[in-house]
């Protein structure tokens, strides 16, 4: 595992989706689906959350089926038709994206309110633009052409 960087990928993966899972039920303890929990720990700080996602070039409902539907898919192995599986790079990108969601949430549960957080994100930790540049090797990843 540690030389192989796919299964990394998606253990990373899984381990951030099973804290936002987790820090959820302790939060509201109440049993709900994985796409609630997440819709739930984004509006604690709507703002912040916006820009956690648009930074990857993302809506709030298609960030939040492209979580779910990963999830389920990495944690199961049985994917649905029609199911918005994050792979490679586009699932760094949403596992970085976890990794901010994870820290906005703890900062709000520490007292630090959304302003703050988003002035952090923006200038002392740069969230938004370290999604913003997973996001482009992304598109750098698309833009290789495979040789025949």
């Amino acid at each position: 595992m540690r030389y192989d960087p796919g299964p990394y990928n998606e253990i990373r993966f899984l381990a951030h989706a099973q804290a936002i899972e987790t820090y959820d039920r302790r939060c509201r303890g109440k049993k709900s689906s994985l796409d609630r929990r997440m819709r739930a720990v984004l509006k604690e700080c709507p703002t912040v959350s916006s820009k956690l996602v648009k930074a990857a070039g993302m809506e709030l409902d298609e960030f939040a089926t492209s979580f779910k539907d990963s999830r389920d898919f990495y944690t199961h192995y049985n994917p649905r038709p029609g199911a918005e599986i994050a792979r490679g790079v586009l699932l760094y990108v949403v596992t970085v994206q976890l990794q901010a969601i994870i820290e906005m949430s703890l900062l709000r549960e520490i007292g630090f309110s959304c302003e703050a957080i988003d002035d952090i994100f923006a200038t002392r930790v740069p969230r938004y633009r370290e999604i913003a540049n997973a996001k482009a090797q992304v598109a750098d990843e698309d833009a290789v052409v495979p040789q025949e």
